[in-house]
């Protein structure tokens, strides 16, 4: 039986792998993807299979905006879905669900048995303890770090969480910044621009 990894744990290893503290938001609008995938009847999920493969490895955490994906309905769910699991199929990788949730009721939802992301984000600490006990990591937007749980800057496009004598802090690689090359091509423009800013 492997041994557990804590979200800390795994968050610190992908960040000294990878020599990166980007974390890449991945909030998909049909009209504002490159011209080649706007031509899938459902575009989202290529979009960001494609997004992945060219940032794999040079990025922490992929961060799926879920009011995006929920913007075409069922297709953007099963394409949210899917690509998280491709993320994550390497076992390393580390994903982020924004939503921010309001309640608890969610845990189960964003844990193992649905979704399946590393960490979520949340509006209220309060709410924190079944996502903590599913082994999720934490992010309170606009909150500050407390037993575990991290925090969302949306002013400075971070995430910061408490571990250890070294805080894990998250650089965010904005929607704009995926969504800027609509041309044939984009996954190299999208790969210079996150390396520039690395």
């Amino acid at each position: 039986m492997a041994a557990h990894i804590s979200y800390a744990g795994k968050l610190r290893v992908v960040m000294d792998a990878r020599q990166s503290i980007q974390g890449l938001v991945l909030k998909p609008r049909a009209l504002a993807m490159p011209i080649a995938i706007q031509k899938y009847d459902d575009p989202f999920l290529p979009f960001c299979k494609a997004v992945i493969d060219a940032t794999r490895d040079v990025v922490c955490a992929y961060v799926y905006d879920l009011a995006a994906f929920l913007s075409i309905g069922a297709a953007g769910i099963v394409a949210l879905e899917r690509a998280i699991a491709y993320a994550r199929a390497d076992g390393v990788t580390v994903t982020v669900l924004h939503s921010p949730f309001a309640s608890d009721e969610f845990a189960e939802a964003a844990g193992g048995t649905g979704l399946s992301v590393d960490a979520v984000t949340l509006t209220a600490a309060a709410d924190a303890a079944p996502y903590l006990a599913a082994n999720l990591g934490v992010y309170v937007v606009g909150g500050t770090s407390t037993n575990g749980v991290g925090w969302m800057d949306t002013s400075s496009g971070t995430l910061h969480l408490e571990a250890g004598d070294t805080p894990l802090i998250i650089r965010l690689v904005k929607a704009d910044v995926v969504n800027a090359h609509r041309r044939e091509g984009f996954e190299a423009v999208l790969r210079q621009a996150v390396e520039a800013l690395r």
